[in-house]
Order: structure tokens, then sequence, then C-alpha cells
């Protein structure tokens, strides 16, 4: 996988304790979750998020091929749900989320295991 969000995740389980002891948990994005009820616009946002790793909200519109104001409602939800950030013009996928993203499309056959 990828080095950065394996890091990013394994601090994240990391809690300090008192006198030096480092409490581990498991997180929700280490666990086998996958986001329900999603509808099939946002699949494909995400899909062209995942595979790009940042877009403009102008190519998402051109990749999905969806209309402007349906999309603007798509990601509007996935930006009150948390799978999705906006960094200036660009939104992308936060790290932390990627994993349990990235099973999900998986597990609706929208994204192959090498990606």
């Amino acid at each position: 996988g990828n080095p950065r969000v394996a890091m990013h995740l394994f601090a994240d389980c990391l809690d300090p304790g008192e006198d030096d002891v480092v409490h581990v948990h498991r997180r929700r994005a280490l666990a086998t979750d996958v986001v329900q009820e999603l509808g099939v616009n946002a699949l494909f946002a995400l899909v062209a998020l995942r595979q790009q790793d940042s877009m403009r909200f102008s190519e998402i519109v051109d990749v999905t091929n969806l209309p402007e104001s349906m999309l603007r409602n798509v990601v509007r939800d996935l930006q009150s749900r948390g799978l999705v950030e906006a960094s200036g013009n660009h939104l992308y996928i936060p790290v932390q989320i990627r994993p349990l993203v990235s099973r999900t499309l998986r597990r609706r056959h929208l994204l192959y295991l090498g990606a």
C-alpha cells in the first residue's frame, strides 16, 4: 500500500498514556466497514477522486459526465459525510478515509485491487 497512508493510520491508532505508556487502538479505517447508502453518482465521483487523488469540481463534472447541479449536491453530501474535503479549488478523499472508500469501491466492483 501507500506508506504515507500507512504511517498516518498507524499514528492515528496511538494514544499517549501516563508513565511513558502508549495505548494502541483499532480505528474505524482499519476495520472491515464499508460506506453504506451511497448512490451511483456518489460512487462515480468517489472513483474519479480515488483514481486521481485530487481534482477540481469542473474536472469531476467532465470525467463523470453528470450535470453540474446534480454533482454539486453529490459533492456536498460526500463532504457532509466526511468522505471528501476541499483544499482551495481541489477536492480530495482524506488520507484516513481512503482505505474505507477503496474497500467500498472494490466491493461494489468499481475499483480493482491495483488502484
